[in-house]
């Protein structure tokens, strides 16, 4: 459902006119929302569960309803501890939707946007050759994979699916689909790969550009889900 003027009282929550409450059916995991950051190096879960980022060595751009800042240094992460395993969600049969809202603002090789990269095995890198790869790991890589250079310095919404049911992952830039992978879910890992925006677990990769904000949720969104 697309609200309109409504305002937003919380966690899946807004207001429309008559004060008539529309609550958000999507099941998130972690909401984070750049606009709501105040200070320190706890960036706070908006979503109710309490599930907070850690912000190491990020500088804070406070424009345009806030942001943080990367430059290419692997010092410079953002961390939600206890995500791993993405907390259940991964399995055997994964049902599982990220975002982030990005600006990338320049091709400086491979960069972690954000995702659980590690055994879980799910990501988002911009390859030297300007391509975006959003990868799903069943014991063989599956990429999905286009050309970003129309979406540098630009802010970006950046959606990956992993949809069990469909055997399917698909990702959708600004809520168009611009690409999907039909293969075998069943054996996706779990892993302790936690939830990072900036770097891979492995403190490389680092990203050049800024963050806005971050959610997850635990089932596959539809593409009208997506949308609103």
């Amino acid at each position: 459902m697309i609200i309109t003027n409504g305002i937003r009282l919380g966690p899946g929550v807004t207001v429309k006119q008559a004060n008539t409450p529309y609550v958000n059916p999507l099941p998130l995991l972690f909401e984070l929302d750049a606009s709501t950051y105040t200070s320190g190096s706890t960036w706070s879960d908006i979503s109710g569960n309490g599930r907070n980022a850690t912000l190491t060595n990020v500088a804070w751009d406070g424009t345009n309803g806030g942001s943080f800042v990367f430059t290419s240094d692997p010092s410079k992460n953002i961390v939600i501890s206890g995500s791993e395993g993405a907390w259940g969600q991964a399995g055997s049969a994964p049902n599982l939707t990220f975002s982030v809202l990005a600006k990338v603002i320049s091709n400086s090789g491979y960069q972690h946007i954000a995702g659980w990269r590690g055994d879980i095995n799910f990501w988002f890198l911009i390859l030297p050759n300007s391509q975006v790869e959003a990868r799903i790991d069943t014991g063989l890589a599956w990429d999905i994979g286009l050309d970003y250079t129309p979406y540098y310095a630009n802010w970006t919404y950046i959606t990956f699916v992993a949809d069990s049911a469909l055997d399917q992952t698909r990702l959708y830039l600004n809520s168009t689909l611009v690409g999907n992978v039909d293969t075998s879910l069943g054996t996706f890992g779990t892993g302790n790969a936690l939830f990072r925006i900036g770097c891979d677990s492995g403190n490389s990769f680092a990203m050049d550009g800024n963050i806005g904000g971050a959610a997850a949720y635990s089932r596959a969104l539809t593409q009208q889900e997506v949308t609103t």
